[in-house]
């Protein structure tokens, strides 16, 4: 799972300002459901 560098950009000026990044979460909930669908 990757984020591109426009990610990346807006989710440090996020992390600055305050928040939750959407993309990186919406990236590790992929991430997590392709986990647990390999471990069934």
């Amino acid at each position: 799972m990757g984020a591109n560098i426009v990610k990346d950009f807006f989710a440090g000026i996020r992390d600055i300002v305050g928040g939750r990044p959407a993309a990186y979460e919406q990236e590790l909930m992929k991430a997590r459901n392709i986990a647990l669908k390999e471990i069934e």
